[in-house]
């Protein structure tokens, strides 16, 4: 990690933010301090973003910036915590088809959702491995 920030970042400043994180405007939001870092490159920054659908089942990815933002001098077993709890909160919630119509998540994401929870649905429910054959969604 340490040879990471060397050769993308000048490193990190004083200035230090409480953020929150969520998975959509459903979803509990998850609290975090991090530092703002200086970045050498501005490459470092983007991040691809799934778009829209492009037909023939591809999918347009569009950059995305990051903020020049990190976890530092964190205490990493608090973090750990936080996150497992707040993946276990979004697991116990069913997700609404109007997070990607809205465009909280793409469209892809959604139908991966989809196959994954109709999958799960399937399993009969004290079965720690599904026996049921998949049927893939129709129109993926």
């Amino acid at each position: 990690m340490n040879l990471l920030l060397e050769k993308y970042t000048y490193g990190f400043t004083e200035n230090k933010f409480e953020i929150e994180m969520s998975s959509g405007p459903q979803y509990p939001s998850l609290r975090l301090v991090v530092h703002e870092f200086q970045p050498k490159i501005e490459e470092f920054l983007v991040l691809p973003y799934i778009g829209n659908s492009t037909g023939n089942k591809g999918y347009e990815f569009t950059p995305s910036y990051a903020p020049p933002v990190g976890l530092h001098g964190t205490d990493f077993q608090d973090v750990e915590e936080k996150c497992s709890s707040h993946i276990d909160s979004i697991i116990e919630q069913e997700r609404d088809i109007e997070e990607a119509a809205s465009g909280d998540t793409s469209m892809l994401s959604w139908k991966i959702y989809q196959a994954v929870n109709e999958y799960r649905q399937s399993c009969a429910p004290n079965e720690q491995v599904c026996n049921t054959p998949f049927q893939p969604l129709q129109n993926f």
